[in-house]
């Protein structure tokens, strides 16, 4: 029985030292104005062994992009296509249509242009829907987001004033109208 325990104790302590090979996704994203519009422009790739996803989800505020284009290992292709959907967060479904799946070696490039300006809290997250298998889960990708302008910030800020300084005078006046 001791035998057994220091074995299991020897291998737990060793597991340490042997290289974990785990697939993942990885993201590479580049947005770039054009005119009124952004061009994002993705490349969906897995590394290591396992791994074969045939889904791939993309935060987005933006569920209606534009001249969405799909690449597969570099060549223009019609067997993937997409989804916008709501439901639990906002995101973008790139999937294939023909069985085929991103794997070890596969590079998925995806290009669509929206109106809404890009944020970096955007997430990637990868499904083999064949075996229920899910990706690690990529933060802080660059992707279309609904942030408030600048100046619309300002105006906020200014209404508020305005409010909170009538109050004021309402509390100092209560029997004045403005």
């Amino acid at each position: 029985m001791k035998i057994k325990l220091f074995t299991s104790i020897g291998l737990l302590a060793l597991l340490h030292v042997l290289p974990a090979t785990a697939a993942t996704l990885g993201v590479s994203a580049n947005v770039t104005p054009a005119g009124a519009l952004y061009d994002y422009t993705y490349s969906f790739s897995v590394t290591g062994a396992g791994l074969a996803l045939d889904n791939i989800y993309l935060g987005s505020d933006d569920l209606s992009p534009l001249n969405v284009a799909f690449t597969f290992d570099g060549a223009a292709t019609s067997n993937w296509s997409w989804l916008g959907n709501d439901t639990p967060r906002n995101y973008l479904q790139f999937f294939s249509t023909n069985g085929s799946k991103l794997s070890a070696g596969d590079i998925l490039g995806v290009k669509f242009a929206s109106t809404f300006a890009p944020g970096s809290s955007q997430f990637a997250i990868g499904l083999d829907s064949s075996t229920a298998t899910s990706s690690n889960q990529v933060t802080g990708v660059a992707g279309p987001s609904v942030v408030p302008e600048p100046a619309s910030r300002w105006m906020l800020l200014v209404g508020a004033l305005a409010l909170l300084l009538r109050g004021a005078f309402f509390l100092r006046h209560p029997q004045q109208s403005i």
